[in-house]
C-alpha cells in the first residue's frame, strides 16, 4: 500500500504575482467636494499706474479686443466684433465705462484703433447664439434700436478667420502711396535686414501710409500716423509696386493702416523680405541710413552702440 502524499501537496498552489495585487482603495473624502471654480477675471487696468486713467482704460479695452478676448470672457466673432454689453460687464471696466463714455473714448482716439457698430437685435423667432441678453434699449436713445458692438480695427494676435472681410484689398499704388514701417532702433533693423519684416504674433505686418488720406491738418501737434508707434526711431520704406507685382496681399483698415499677412513666397511664413525694401531713414533727422543697392545694412558698430543707448524721440 502506497504511502499518503505529503501534507504540502494537499495545500492550495502558491498564487501568482498577478493575483497578489490588491485592489486600490477608494480615495478618502474629506467633507463635501467643491465643484471646479471658473477662472476669475482681473479687475486691474493695463498700463503704468502713473499714466492718466483715460490712457489705461483705452489700453485695457484695446488689449482685450486685440489679444485677450477669451481670457477676458468675451465672445468674439470672425471679424473681431464683441458685444459692448459684455465688454462693459468686465470687472476692470465696470467702475469707469458706460456706453456713452465708451463712445466718447472711441471718437477721441486720433489713431482710430477701435470701431463701434449698432446692429439690429435678433427677432424672438431667431434668438442670438450668445448667452448674453441685450440691454441696449435701457441705454440708447429712441432712434438707437439694436445692440452695440465694438472691435479693434487692426493689430490682432487672436486668430480671426474673417478679419480681412471688412478691409479693402489694395490693388494699385495710388491706393497705398508709400508703405512705411516704424522700428525702434538699429539693433532691430539689423535683424530685419537679415531676416525680413515679420508679423510676429499678430495676424498682419503693420505699415503706415506716408501721406494718410484722412490727415488734413498741418499742425505738428495734430500730426498722427496710424501704424507707426511714437517710439519708432527709424522709418523703413517699402516698394509698393513691387509688392503688388509679386501678389503680396495688402489690405487697408478703416483707420488707414496698411496690413499684410506677408509674402506667400517668402522663405518663412508671415514675412516680407529685404528685396522689397527701398530705404531706411532716421525719423528725427531725415538721414538715410540705408538704401537699396548699398552693401551691408549701413550700420557701423560705433553708431549701433550710441543708438542702443537712446531712449525715445519727442
Amino acid at each position: 500500500m502506497s504511502s499518503p502524499p505529503p501534507a504540502s501537496a494537499l495545500l492550495a498552489p502558491e498564487p501568482s504575482s498577478a493575483s497578489k495585487i490588491k485592489a486600490p482603495k477608494p480615495p478618502k473624502v474629506k467633507g463635501p467636494q467643491k465643484p471646479p471654480q471658473p477662472q476669475t477675471r482681473s479687475s486691474k487696468l493695463r498700463g503704468n499706474p502713473n499714466e492718466p486713467l483715460e490712457a489705461r482704460i483705452s489700453k485695457t479695452v484695446t488689449y482685450f479686443l486685440r489679444h485677450a478676448a477669451d481670457k477676458a470672457g468675451l465672445n468674439v466673432d470672425g471679424e473681431g466684433w464683441v458685444k459692448v454689453e459684455e465688454l462693459l460687464d468686465h470687472p476692470a471696466l465696470i467702475p469707469y465705462l458706460n456706453l456713452e463714455s465708451l463712445k466718447e473714448m472711441v471718437e477721441k482716439d486720433k489713431k482710430g484703433r477701435l470701431a463701434l457698430a449698432l446692429r439690429p437685435s435678433p427677432s424672438p423667432s431667431q434668438p442670438s447664439s450668445s448667452s448674453s441678453s441685450a440691454t441696449e434699449a435701457s441705454t440708447s436713445t429712441p432712434i438707437e434700436k439694436g445692440e452695440w458692438y465694438i472691435r479693434a480695427n487692426q493689430g490682432h494676435s487672436i486668430e480671426l478667420e474673417g478679419i480681412e472681410d471688412g478691409m479693402r484689398r489694395v490693388e494699385s499704388v495710388e491706393e497705398a502711396g508709400e508703405a512705411v514701417h516704424g522700428t525702434t532702433g538699429l539693433g532691430v533693423w539689423k535683424e530685419i535686414y537679415a531676416t525680413g519684416l515679420s508679423k510676429m504674433t499678430r495676424q498682419h505686418i503693420h505699415l503706415a501710409l506716408s501721406t494718410p488720406p484722412a490727415q488734413t491738418s498741418t499742425k505738428p501737434e495734430d500730426k498722427v500716423t496710424s501704424g507707426i508707434r511714437a517710439t519708432s526711431h527709424y522709418l523703413l520704406y517699402l516698394d509698393v509696386p513691387l509688392l503688388l507685382e509679386h501678389n503680396v496681399p495688402l489690405f487697408l483698415s478703416t483707420n488707414d493702416v496698411l496690413l499684410s499677412p506677408g509674402d506667400p513666397n517668402a522663405s518663412s511664413p508671415g514675412r516680407i523680405e529685404r528685396a522689397f525694401f527701398l530705404r531706411l531713414v532716421e525719423r528725427k533727422t531725415g538721414r538715410v541710413v540705408w538704401k537699396r543697392g548699398d552693401e551691408g545694412d549701413g550700420v557701423e558698430d560705433k553708431e549701433l552702440e550710441v543708438n542702443l543707448g537712446e531712449l525715445k524721440i519727442d
